[in-house]
């Protein structure tokens, strides 16, 4: 039985994002490497929107939240980057189904422990579906994030942004990642493999940023 909270969240789920996402984003684990500011708002807006596990590596470098206290229907674990990454991640999921979503947004030294985690929650009825989101730059006004693809540590937008833009940012990456779901909830309906979304272009046009898909 819900309790009033939930029927609202999901209420707001419903409208927001459709049935099908809905149930996906109520199984999704988001495990995020808190490497600066883009990612610890990332994180924020992950655990606002919705996502039933958050995870992240590393500590939170701004005190003004706390990203376990955002959303009582989101888990969220913070631990400490030198734990094992698949300890943590096998204990958060261990009492879920294996169809559950993984959206990985790490460096590229967690990328081979990553992979063979989430590859061994597989059975021979069910498995895990990972995207591995990769993110790169050509110059500080440009960020790229892909899907499926060995993280590009040569990410330092960080270096040129002020919050206002982290925080706006953060806000259209949480969009791209609800779209990940919305693309997969589409590949489930219509029984085929092949994910028409796989990257998005985040790009400063004067004062203000742009998403563009592909």
């Amino acid at each position: 039985m819900l309790s009033a909270e939930e029927a609202v969240l999901y209420d707001r789920q419903l409208r927001a994002f459709g049935a099908s996402t809905q149930q996906l984003l109520s199984r999704s684990v988001v495990v995020i490497e808190l490497r600066d500011q883009l990612f610890e708002e990332l994180a924020k807006t992950c655990a606002i929107l919705g996502f039933h596990t958050l995870i992240c590596f590393g500590q939170q470098r701004n005190n003004a939240f706390d990203l376990r206290n955002l959303n009582r229907y989101c888990t969220v674990k913070v631990v400490d980057a030198s734990s094992s990454v698949s300890t943590v991640l096998i204990e958060a999921v261990k009492y879920r189904a294996t169809d559950t979503v993984y959206l990985l947004l790490a460096s590229s030294s967690l990328y081979d422990d990553l992979h063979e985690c989430v590859s061994s929650l597989g059975t021979a009825h069910s498995y895990p579906q990972p995207y591995f989101l990769s993110f790169t730059q050509e110059d500080p006004s440009m960020l790229q994030v892909s899907i499926d693809k060995k993280p590009d540590d040569s990410y330092t937008l960080s270096e040129y942004c002020e919050i206002e833009d982290m925080c706006f940012l953060a806000d259209m990456l949480g969009y791209f990642l609800i779209n990940i779901l919305r693309s997969r909830a589409d590949i489930d309906a219509e029984h085929t493999q092949q994910s028409s979304l796989h990257s998005c272009t985040l790009r400063r046009d004067g004062l203000f940023w742009k998403i563009t898909n592909g």
